[in-house]
Parts: structure tokens; sequence; C-alpha cells
């Protein structure tokens, strides 16, 4: 990792990265929408902003500068904290895999629809399911139907 990230230097961004992490760099970091959106670890029970680099493969520390109102990445996160990407590890943009916040594709289960079951037999399309209407309904719809009979009607010629 070293020759990798010989050099990178400190530097600002605008806003905090998107949720599009390969997940295969995620490591112990998370992305959270609580507060400031974006990735987080935790580490000895304190929690730390980390973004992740594309260009080095690495991950990041970040915090807010409120006087050049942008955020400082301040450096590589230490070793310690569990988020190193070793070389063997970074592979090419198209080698990626799964990315974070979207669906896998491999998954069988996003591959399934709403009412498909394992079993065909089981399966219920929805015109097989009837939804019958209550007391309360027939009776609002009742209330609806007199009040429309009350409404006066005014035409203009």
């Amino acid at each position: 990792m070293a020759s990798r990230t010989k050099d990178f230097k400190p530097y600002l961004i605008a806003r905090r990265g998107e949720r599009n992490v390969p997940k295969r760099y995620l490591k112990r970091a998370y992305w959270s929408d609580i507060g400031d959106a974006g990735y987080w670890v935790k580490h000895n029970s304190d929690y730390y902003i980390v973004e992740f680099n594309f260009d080095f493969h690495v991950w990041t520390n970040a915090r807010y500068s409120a006087p050049q109102s942008a955020w400082e990445i301040t450096g590589i996160v230490p070793t310690e904290v569990g988020l190193d990407i070793s070389d063997e590890e970074v592979v090419p943009r198209s080698d990626y895999g799964p990315i974070d916040g979207q669906p896998d594709p491999e998954s069988d289960q996003s591959k399934k629809g709403f009412f498909d079951t394992d079993d065909e037999e089981e399966s219920l399309a929805p015109e097989d399911i009837e939804i019958k209407p209550t007391d309360k309904e027939d009776n609002q719809e009742e209330q609806i139907a007199n009040l429309a009979q009350n409404i006066p009607t005014v035409l203009t010629q």
C-alpha cells in the first residue's frame, strides 16, 4: 500500500461523497443517513467520519472546516482502525462488483418480484386477491353519496 499511496496529499471537498463504494472495500465502514450523511467507522467506542478515495483506493479521515466551508480530507485512516485495502485487493473499476447502496444483481432476492414465491402453486397473482370493503367503508360511501345529493347544482346560461 505504501507505494500506491506515496503521492497522497490532504485536500478539500465541497460535500461528502455518495453511497457508491464497492462492497469489497467497505471493511468496517458503513453508511449512515443520520446527521452528516456519509460513511463512518467505529473504533474504540468512538465514531469517525471517513471518505473513500477512488484514486488511491484508501479510506481517508474527514472533518468539516467551517472557515473554509468545506470538508478537509486530512489523511489516510490508520491501520489499527481496520479499513486498510491491500495492493492485492485493488482491482480495475470494471471488476469492482456490487456497489454499496445498490441492489446486488447476484442476489436471488433482488430478482424476485413482490408476488413471487419459491413454490409457484402458492403464488397469488394480483387479480386473485379479493379485498372486501368493511362496514365502515360501506357507511362512508353511503354518507358521501347522501352529501353529494345535497350539493346544489347551478347552471348558468
